[in-house]
């Protein structure tokens, strides 16, 4: 299993990303949520298990994955009945936020 630091976008330096993607590197870019969890649990529950999980996968993938810092933002209108804590994003907002993410990462560069 490869070590957190190997796998970790925000750890590596400009001229790794080239090296990166010519070896054909696969990019996990992480989408977790900021809301409640009722009385039991922070509202940050999902940003911590989403961010779990795509490192885990990532350290066991064979051949190099990137993944990239999570965003914290989801869609979550489900949750805005309840008092506290929740924020959340039009559908329209986050894809288009996806969409922006996935092609710096694809550019010509990076």
């Amino acid at each position: 299993m490869k070590p957190v630091g190997e796998i970790l976008w925000s750890e590596r330096t400009r001229d790794e990303f080239a090296a990166l993607a010519e070896r054909g590197a696969v990019v996990i870019v992480p989408v977790g949520s900021v809301e409640q969890h009722g009385l039991a649990l922070p509202v940050n529950t999902d940003n911590r298990e989403v961010e779990w999980v795509a490192q885990e996968a990532a350290r066991r993938a064979e051949g190099p994955v990137l993944v990239t810092p999570a965003m914290p933002f989801g869609i979550s209108p489900h949750h805005m009945m309840y008092p506290g804590g929740t924020i959340t994003l039009r559908v329209e907002t986050l894809l288009r936020v996806l969409a922006e993410v996935c092609e710096s990462i694809v550019q010509p560069g990076s």
